[in-house]
């Protein structure tokens, strides 16, 4: 049975079957030979896949995610008249969740009009299961029948605390899909003024619904054992948001000046504003949260160039825009009111301003210069207010003697100014030389600031050679630093930690690229680069990093009508983090080094006109990631054996993250005549992890937390596919 979204192409299928069969009946030999003289200026394709199983994660982004046939459309019309009348039609993927279609029509160097209309859809996962009645409401509540053991806890021995879901939860379980779609209606429209002027517009409406998931905790009404006794669930979320967006410009296009004023305006609003759920450990207990809030966007910007002379250019950019967002607070939790609240909203208010000069010039033939000065400010004008603390529903901040402080917002401003200077000189044919120095200077303004004010340089050069007529070579390298004011670590944080976008930095990084063609037929290619970050300062956090790549690639003409291409490509990441469990203790007792790595292979074949009407070609590629997570013991610091890894015991490590997909793709072309051609495809993907993360684990597998249960999406697919392509 053919899928139920498939009945939007039925009609176009039927239409394109008469269209063929009509044409391929007309033509005579003659005939054909004279379309296929001529080029194609329109193109309708049709085409039926099959898929062999239902596969979740292989349709995320198209849609295709059960077992069994989908009809796909792809079309290309247009018209121009001799008068400068045209009108095009252009769609893709017609049929599935993942359609666009777009229709322009108008009078060329006149007016125009053009209409979109696009779905992308987001198909997480569907083995997810929660007990909540309602997921994808707002409202969650638990079933009848459903009830927590009794929750015990012990001063004299806290680990001994217990807060246990029912042990019968897997009958209260009930599966949901967090998937969202996004559909977006866009109408837009241009005139073209007398004098070089243009006027440009549009309106776009994008929507964004469906179900995702998010996290909620709920802590304990006493003092004792606050933080032992929170727990915390995974809860669908409801997503139903609508952003609309309009633009409107002003365009001067002059021989030497080019004017390009513009407003763009953005309006979100969820249609939501909060989620309810009942306490799965304490069914007496309610908690609340508040989803995205409403805000808006409004922007005014004028672009201008101008050529000062045959070799210097000058470009520059003004903006500023003006963000709000003044939805309605909710309570503290649900045991108080609004009243209890400083303000009714955030009332949140930020203005941004850019300012950008450019200046391009080529003094003498060999010699480029240009220098480029942007300057960034982010004026956050949102009032100051004096909040209670609440670490969760049910915790409010005088539980907690020691963190009993009220606590304020604090609105971030900044400035940034940025300078790039650079200089390209061509020696000859076969060599030449670039160079570059930035400058980034950063000032914030916040009450709890870490830094204030951070500073980078950074030195480029890279050299080109043309070693012999068939080889290529490029040396690059490049020198940043940062260093910046004094670094003031915020309250309730360990003194010697630092925030990695802040913290002292010497990067280097290295690099070179060879391109080598023997013959017209054969080109090689490999590129490597290295990069290493060093914070310098840094005792607790980030301490150091290092980036690794590699590409080979290559492609081969055997013969006329044979051609073949083979890559490689390595990335790998690689950073250590220390860490120290008492806030007072500013030497590490413990270091995380992660190690991230990505390979991939690839090779392909097409063969043109074999036995003069088909075309074949075949694509594998392979991918592979992993990620390890290695903790080691600081031996000259006293630590706690219980809550310190050994790196000698595997079980007490990180287990590797594993993924790999592999994927062969098999097509021909047949050509039937100068005006339709039939394609036939196979397509194989394999796709496995391992993520310690979602293996094994079921709801109920962590103490104090209700999870989704969820399982990998491994799966193995086979598509069979065909499709008629009709040209006119």
């Amino acid at each position: 049975m053919i899928n139920v979204r498939t009945t939007r192409m039925v009609g176009l299928v039927l239409a394109m079957g008469m269209v063929s069969c009509s044409l391929a009946a007309a033509e005579t030999t003659e005939k054909v030979e004279a379309v296929e003289a001529e080029p194609s200026v329109n193109e309708i394709e049709v085409g039926l896949w099959y898929l062999s199983d239902d596969a979740y994660r292989f349709g995320r982004y198209n849609g295709m995610t059960e077992a069994g046939p989908y009809i796909i459309g792809d079309m290309r019309v247009k018209e121009y008249a001799e008068n400068g009348d045209f009108w095009r039609l252009r769609g893709t993927n017609l049929g599935l969740d993942s359609q666009y279609l777009m229709f322009q029509a108008g009078t060329q160097g006149a007016h125009s009009l053009t209409f979109e209309y696009d779905q992308l859809p987001d198909y997480e996962n569907n083995t997810g299961a929660t007990p909540f009645l309602g997921a994808g409401s707002t409202n969650l509540l638990l079933p009848s029948g459903y009830v927590p053991e009794t929750a015990e806890f012990d001063l004299n021995d806290p680990k001994n605390f217990t807060s246990k879901l029912p042990a019968d939860l897997n009958r209260f379980l009930l599966p949901f899909d967090q998937k969202t779609e996004r559909e977006r209606v866009k109408l837009g429209g241009k005139l073209f003024l007398k004098s070089r002027w243009e006027l440009d517009g549009s309106i776009q409406q994008e929507t964004k619904r469906g179900t995702d998931w998010t996290g909620a905790s709920m802590g304990p009404t006493e003092e004792e054992g606050v933080m032992l006794k929170t727990t915390g669930a995974l809860l669908p979320e409801p997503v139903d948001f609508e952003t609309n967006k309009i633009h409107a410009a002003l365009r001067y296009h002059g021989k030497q000046t080019q004017w390009d004023f513009n407003y763009r305006g953005s309006l979100f609003s969820n249609k939501e504003n909060s989620l309810t759920w009942q306490d799965p450990f304490d069914l007496d207990r309610t908690g609340r949260l508040a989803l995205e809030p409403d805000n808006q966007m409004h922007q005014l910007s004028a672009a201008m160039g101008h050529t000062l002379s045959a070799s210097n250019r000058l470009t520059g950019l003004l903006s500023v825009s003006r963000l709000t967002q003044d939805d309605d607070f909710l309570p503290y939790n649900t045991s108080t009111t609004v009243d209890d609240l400083p303000r009714s909203s955030l009332d949140g208010e930020v203005w941004l301003y850019k300012g950008q000069m450019k200046l391009t010039s080529r003094p003498i033939h060999k010699l480029r210069l240009s220098a480029k000065y942007d300057y960034d400010e982010r004026e956050n004008k949102t009032p100051i207010a004096t909040y209670s603390y609440y670490v969760a529903d049910g915790i409010s901040g005088e539980i907690i003697p020691n963190k009993a402080w009220p606590k304020q917002n604090d609105p971030l401003s900044f400035k940034r100014h940025q300078l790039n200077l650079s200089a390209n000189y061509q020696f000859n044919s076969k060599m030449g030389l670039r160079g570059g120095i930035k400058y980034k200077q950063m000032d914030r303004d916040s009450m709890d600031q870490e830094r204030e004010t951070t500073q980078e340089q950074t030195l480029t050069l890279k050299w080109s050679m043309r070693a012999l007529e068939e080889l290529e070579l490029d040396l690059y390298g490049e020198h940043t630093q940062r260093r910046g004011s004094i670094y003031e670590t915020r309250r309730d944080e360990n003194p010697a930690m630092r925030t990695f976008y802040l913290a002292d930095l010497d990067r280097n990084k290295l690099g070179a690229s060879f391109y080598y063609i023997p013959t017209d037929r054969l080109s090689l290619g490999l590129t490597g680069e290295y990069m290493d970050d060093d914070y310098i300062e840094s005792i607790l956090g980030l301490t150091e990093a290092q980036q690794y790549s590699l590409l080979l690639d290559a492609s081969y003409q055997i013969s006329e009508r044979i051609s073949s291409h083979a890559f490689y490509t390595h990335d790998a990441f690689k950073s250590t983090n220390a860490g120290a469990q008492g806030k007072l203790l500013t030497t590490p007792d413990w270091y995380a080094e992660l190690e991230d790595t990505i390979d991939s292979a690839g090779l392909g074949f097409n063969l043109n006109k074999f036995l003069d009407k088909w075309d074949l070609g075949a694509d594998l590629i392979y991918t592979r990631s992993r990620g390890k997570i290695h903790m080691i013991n600081n031996t000259t610091i006293p630590t706690n054996p219980d809550t310190i890894a050994d790196p000698d015991d595997p079980t007490q490590q990180f287990p590797d993250l594993k993924t790999s997909l592999t994927s062969l793709q098999l097509w021909t072309n047949y050509r039937y005549s100068g005006t339709i051609s039939y394609r036939f495809s196979y397509r194989y993907e394999d796709y496995s992890s391992e993520d310690w993360t979602v293996d094994n684990l079921e709801a109920d597998s962590v103490d104090h937390l209700l999870l989704l249960g969820e399982d990998r999406l491994d799966y193995t697919q086979h598509v069979v596919g065909m499709a008629v392509n009709v040209r006119f």
